[in-house]
């Protein structure tokens, strides 16, 4: 006896009878992408927390962000509001922020900062590697000293504003590894410029180049070339500021004068440039090369204690950077002759380093030698940092 079968039809027909797709109206629907938060209180501090919260649409449309610091009271906490439109070709996003921080001055002086603003960004691919972006900013800083100046027996209490147009160039073809770029090419030109719109704005312009080489060779092996610089001018000239690691856990800083309203929020900190402290080197003009040699170090590594992890792929890095920041070019000397031929308003550095991809972040060490090309530093200065490599 045969045993019939019987053909069920699909429910859901996504085709018509000339075998075309049926097209539905898309729905906007948002869901989540990530929610983190903490919530704690404290019997000086209050009710403190923090949170996070990024939704999107099915397709990526539309993205909003949010990010909060509660600490106490509504105007001492933290907030930043980001939403993020990708629908067409001409990406665009707009923002708001607040945040509330406290410091203490290297007169020994506490005084608050309250920052503000609203921003806007706009971005236009001319191809899959090739992009133009514009970004506006108006950002207002209101500063509240409450210690006495001790020379002049005043607050130094300052409110200021500023309005910043910045517009960048962008080609990006590179290829990625476990901890950075091992293949391509990465180049960027931008200029902003910030107006004078009242007595209180900070007005400046400033012009920045980028290029990074990478050639990757063998397995795992890459050579790695950078070449960095810019200049500010006009009434209140930006500072870079060079020296140091990106992301660097326990910072050491190379002045303890860092808190100018101008620098701290404004000034441009160039890095890597190892062997040094972070502000060790600034002014309106610098330039910045580093060469670096990236090649498999660990291939496996298991440990018990503290915890039980094991990783992969460790990479090392033999590197040398080199870089400068002068105000005036006719004070700038490069190097110099007298008691040997070295660096002088110059400064380099050279070392080595390892990095781990632990999954959440990229961790990095590094080792390095301050250097004239006569001299070398008797001690070394170690780094450990978060973060892909450059």
């Amino acid at each position: 006896m045969e045993e019939k079968i019987v053909e069920k039809k699909d429910t859901i027909s996504y085709r018509l009878p000339n075998g075309e797709y049926r097209e539905h109206k898309y729905k906007l629907k948002f869901s989540a992408d990530l929610i983190s938060g903490a919530l704690s209180y404290d019997t000086y501090f209050g009710f403190q927390g923090q949170s996070l919260i990024a939704i999107s649409d099915m397709l990526g449309n539309h993205t909003f962000i949010l990010a909060t610091d509660v600490v106490n009271t509504i105007d001492q906490s933290n907030f930043q509001i980001f939403y993020l439109y990708g629908g067409r070709r001409l990406n665009v996003g707009a923002g708001i922020l607040h945040t509330k921080y406290y410091y203490i001055d290297n007169l020994d002086r506490l005084f608050s900062d309250r920052v503000y603003g609203a921003l806007a960004y706009f971005s236009f691919p001319f191809s899959k590697f090739t992009r133009t972006e514009l970004n506006l900013a108006h950002i207002s800083v209101d500063r509240k000293y409450y210690d006495l100046h001790p020379f002049t027996l005043t607050y130094d209490d300052r409110s200021v504003k500023v309005f910043l147009a910045s517009l960048s160039w962008i080609n990006d073809t590179v290829i990625w590894g476990h901890t950075g770029p091992v293949n391509g090419t990465r180049r960027l030109l931008s200029y902003q410029y910030a107006p004078y719109l009242t007595p209180r704005s900070i007005t400046y312009g400033e012009a920045m180049l980028d290029y990074r080489q990478y050639f990757h060779f063998k397995k795992r092996y890459t050579f790695v070339f950078r070449l960095s610089g810019g200049f500010s001018h006009g009434d209140d000239k930006k500072k870079f500021f060079l020296g140091g690691q990106s992301n660097w856990i326990g910072p050491s800083l190379g002045t303890q004068d860092v808190y100018r309203i101008n620098d701290l929020y404004l000034g441009g900190i160039v890095t890597p440039l190892r062997g040094y402290k972070y502000f060790d080197i600034s002014g309106t003009k610098f330039f910045l090369t580093n060469i670096e040699l990236r090649y498999p170090f660990v291939e496996r590594l298991i440990m018990k204690f503290p915890l039980p992890m094991t990783l992969h792929y460790i990479n090392g890095a033999m590197f040398c950077d080199l870089g400068a920041a002068w105000d005036e070019n006719k004070k700038f000397k490069g190097g110099t002759s007298v008691g040997g031929t070295r660096l002088k308003d110059i400064k380099a550095g050279f070392g080595v380093g390892a990095r781990a991809n632990l999954g959440f972040f990229v961790l990095r060490y590094d080792v390095a030698w301050a250097t004239d090309f006569d001299w070398v530093s008797p001690k070394p200065r170690h780094y450990v940092s978060l973060g892909a490599e450059f």
